[in-house]
């Protein structure tokens, strides 16, 4: 069974989730460790993007991946591209319209459905596609 989270539900179901799976945000400790082709000051703004948005409450702090709820974003190359990756992240439903192969890469279900991200900036999605694809979780 799936379920969207959308607009102000969100953050409360992020928070309930970090509480009950015993994560907490890593407030404060925004990794500016070198990510291809972006500055430190970059790697930052990019860290604290994905921490506020609470990507880690269903991709994990790291990036992982949560068994059963959400894709690891290790290996988003080759079939993810900036504009790709902007374009999902923005609007998911859309993307899978769009594209049918989507769900055809792989055989795992996952519970909860990617909610669409469209408040944020193209700035601030182009970043958080640069960061994820050049190894910012890594």
């Amino acid at each position: 069974m799936s379920f969207p989270i959308h607009g102000e539900w969100l953050l409360p179901t992020a928070l309930v989730l970090m509480a009950v799976s015993g994560c907490s945000p890593r407030s404060g400790e925004a990794a500016t460790g070198r990510v291809s082709g972006l500055t430190g000051d970059e790697v930052a703004r990019a860290r604290s993007l994905y921490e506020n948005a609470a990507c880690g409450v269903c991709h994990g702090d790291s990036g992982e991946g949560v068994e059963q709820s959400a894709p690891a974003l290790g290996g988003l190359e080759p079939y993810w591209t900036a504009e790709r990756l902007m374009e999902y992240v923005r609007d998911p439903a859309a993307f899978r319209a769009a594209n049918p192969d989507f769900g055809a890469r792989s055989d795992v279900t996952y519970e909860l459905e990617m909610p669409a991200f469209d408040y944020l900036s193209e700035d601030e999605l182009r970043l958080l596609a640069r960061w994820l694809l050049g190894g910012g979780l890594s």
